[in-house]
């Protein structure tokens, strides 16, 4: 999705523009953990917990991009889904690992 919209972007953006590359969707950290998980063949022996201790105060509750001006220039639109994105991302590492510590 983002390596065509950054074509679209490099032919026909004005100069000088911010443009976000992003959903427009909020994802939780907890959802991406439990997708993360759900691919993983021990996820079902992890188990998440919160420790209070380790959040702090001036982190942000949400982050969420805004592609409006994005979408407005090249009508670009994701297509890819949140879980297909997550899983791709963990394959390209799992291979990398295995290239980087010969495993």
């Amino acid at each position: 999705d983002s390596a065509r919209v950054m074509v679209d972007l490099a032919e026909r953006s004005a100069p000088g523009k911010v443009y976000n590359v992003c959903s427009g969707r909020a994802v939780k950290v907890r959802d991406l953990l439990h997708t993360l998980l759900s691919l993983s063949p021990v996820g079902d022996r992890i188990a998440l917990r919160l420790d209070p201790a380790r959040l702090r105060a001036f982190d942000e509750r949400v982050l969420l991009g805004d592609n409006a001006r994005l979408v407005a220039a090249t009508g670009w639109r994701p297509t890819t889904e949140f879980r297909e994105t997550v899983e791709e991302v963990l394959k390209y590492w799992r291979r990398e690992v295995k290239v980087r510590y010969e495993l």
